[in-house]
Order: structure tokens, then sequence, then C-alpha cells
């Protein structure tokens, strides 16, 4: 019936302008900007050939797997510019948490959405880093940041489906539920990959460098046996695991445990699927949003309980 024609919001790939349809229902409208999917192809053409070029005077174990993090940089350009993906997301996520009375994401009307406009119920919400309105609403911060951790792991080690920037920006409180804003990037592990994370995780609560090194074995996708220096790899782990025995799980900085380890596979000659920079980023996105309102709890906490609860 109407559309604002200031948007809401505005970034790179769309912006977001509030709407009315027909039937009375407040909408979002997100549009995707023309010719953003040709610019991008160019970027990561000129990514290739410089990856390639570099590829000639870097000897391999020297080398990040440039030209892997440009072509999933590519996949995940891909699904976020594809809108009916983002609204079939939004539908998956509702359903995953259909059971999850504080837990919430737009309505989609798919009718009126295709590869590149997004309709969606309007959230009138405060952003989860707005601490001073909430309280003058009456929420409990820590309540808030104990439950979107609290189902942030169950999204990663139950469903396996989970939000993979969950930064401040999209995520918003009404009406007593969290609800999460834009599912464009979305990550996924499967039953196997899920252990395997909660494996992780379990050895770095009980300090077992061992049990680390098995877990990442497995969560791998390839290892290059040739090259892999066991006892130098687990003396490796132990360090980082020494590092960090002194605090308490609640208190380990993830993004630099996390880097470490990933800094030690990668030299190690172990490959990790793409998934785990998903759940890495997630993971390290989501702690800092509720950083300011946890003191006793950290995201690496709430998921070895989640581990610990299922063995």
């Amino acid at each position: 019936a109407e559309i604002d024609s200031t948007p809401l919001g505005s970034a790179s790939l769309a912006q977001v302008h509030r709407a009315r349809l027909v039937t009375g229902e407040d909408v979002a409208i997100k549009v995707q900007r023309p010719g953003v999917r040709e610019t991008m192809a160019l970027d990561i053409e000129i990514m290739r050939n410089l990856v390639g070029r570099l590829g000639r005077f870097v000897k391999d174990d020297q080398l990040v797997d440039l030209q892997g993090v440009v072509e999933e940089m590519w996949a995940t350009f891909l699904k976020e510019t594809n809108f009916c993906e983002e609204a079939s997301n939004l539908e998956e996520f509702a359903r995953n948490n259909a059971d999850c009375v504080y837990v919430a994401v737009p309505k989609v009307y798919k009718q009126y959405c295709n590869e590149y406009v997004l309709v969606m119920e309007y959230v009138d919400g405060v952003p989860i880093g707005h601490a001073g309105e909430l309280r003058r609403r009456g929420y409990d911060l820590e309540e808030i940041g104990t439950k979107l951790l609290d189902n942030y792991a169950s999204q990663i080690l139950d469903q396996g489906f989970f939000h993979a920037d969950p930064h401040p920006g999209n995520i918003l409180i009404r009406g007593g539920q969290i609800v999460y804003i834009d599912l464009g990037l979305m990550g996924r592990l499967d039953a196997t990959d899920r252990a395997d994370f909660g494996a992780m995780v379990k050895a770095v609560g009980l300090r077992d460098s061992a049990g680390l090194s098995d877990a990442l074995m497995r969560f791998a996708v390839k290892v290059d046996e040739s090259k892999v220096n066991y006892p130098q790899f687990l003396e490796q782990l132990d360090d980082i695991i020494g590092k960090y025995a002194t605090e308490d799980v609640a208190s380990i900085d993830i993004a630099a445990f996390l880097a470490e380890v990933l800094a030690v596979t990668r030299a190690s000659h172990v490959t990790l699927p793409s998934s785990v920079t998903n759940v890495s980023r997630g993971v390290i996105t989501v702690e800092g949003t509720v950083a300011p309102y946890l003191h006793d709890q950290s995201i690496i906490s709430i998921i070895n309980r989640h581990v610990l609860e299922k063995s």
C-alpha cells in the first residue's frame, strides 16, 4: 500500500525500507543494490589472479589457503545476495526455534520475495547493545545475555544451523523476546561436525590437549600425513592449553584461543572445513555482543555445559 522512501538502514549490498501491505501489516522491504554482483565478480577475479601470482613466490607451508578463502568468500557472497535463500533461512530458523519462547525471527512474506527483494515483518525492537533503554524498559541484562548464549549454543550443537553474524545490530529485544534479523549469512554443521566441535570445546574445558588433537583430526577435511609432525602438533596444542590452564573456562579469551589453535592447525598441514570459519566467527561475535552483560559466564563455558549434559 505504501513504502517509506527513507531507508531504515543502508549497506553496501542492500537497503531496507519500512512499508505497509494492502492487508495492513507493517513490513520491512530489503532491496538489493543494482550491479553489486557484477562488481563483486570483478573483485573476486582480481583476487584470484593475485593469489595465483603470490603462489609462485611463497612456499606452500608459509601460505594460508588463500585460494580457498577467496572461493569461500565468493560462495558466501552469492548466498547473501540471493534473497530467496534468506527467506528460506528465516523459515528454517523459525521452525528450529519454535519451542524456544524467548527467541524469534521476523515472519517472512515469501509470496512477495524474489532473488533481489525480501519482504518480512517489521520488528519494532530495542537493539541489544542499547543497555540504558533496555534497563529503562525493565529488562534484566544478565538474563538476556545468558539466554542468548544458551540459545546460540543450542543452534550450534543441537540444530547445526546458526546465525553466523550475531553482532549487536542484528539482534533486537522485543516483548521479552530475542529477535534475530539479517539471516543472509548462516552457518551449518552436520551431526558429525557438531559432535567433533563439541569434543573440541570439552577438551578445552578439561585442559586435555590429546583430546583436542583427536577432535581436530576428526574435524579436519584433509590431513597431509607426510607433513604432519604429530608429536610437535600435540606439543604445540599442549602449550596452548597450558597457557590458558590458569584461567577459569568462563574467562578464556575465545578469540585469542581459537586464533592460536587455527594457526597451529594450519602450520601443521591439517585443513579444517570451511564451516569452522563461520562457527568461530559466530562464537567470537556473539560473546562480544553480550560481554558487557555477563561477568561469570562465556560462550565456551555454556557450550561446555551443553556438551557435558549430552555425555
